[in-house]
């Protein structure tokens, strides 16, 4: 005979809906809550190295280049200009369909 006692319960997962909201939120100490809080620091890590990059892009793409010097007023003649350039479109186009 097997003793049940003996016998550890199976963790039981502890996940509340919110039904206004539609998603799960997990209790503090559950399994989904642990994973949670283990993969956090690589998400944020990785949304960090996606976010940076993307960031300097856009911040380079509003500033002008005189010459050598970069001018770090905020202007749109960048984009002005790429989008009224003929050779810049066909060029843009070019890339991104092909």
């Amino acid at each position: 005979m097997i003793d049940t006692k003996a016998i550890p319960a199976q963790p039981q997962w502890t996940v509340v809906h919110l039904g206004g909201i539609g998603g799960h939120v997990a209790r503090p100490g559950s399994e989904t809550a642990t994973g949670w809080i283990q993969v956090a620091p690589a998400t944020a890590h990785v949304g960090f190295l996606v976010a940076a990059p993307v960031v300097i892009l856009v911040a380079c793409s509003l500033w002008k280049q005189t010459y050598v010097s970069i001018d770090r007023t905020l202007t749109f003649a960048n984009r002005t200009e790429a989008l009224t350039n003929p050779l810049d479109r066909c060029s843009s186009m070019r890339s991104t369909l092909n």
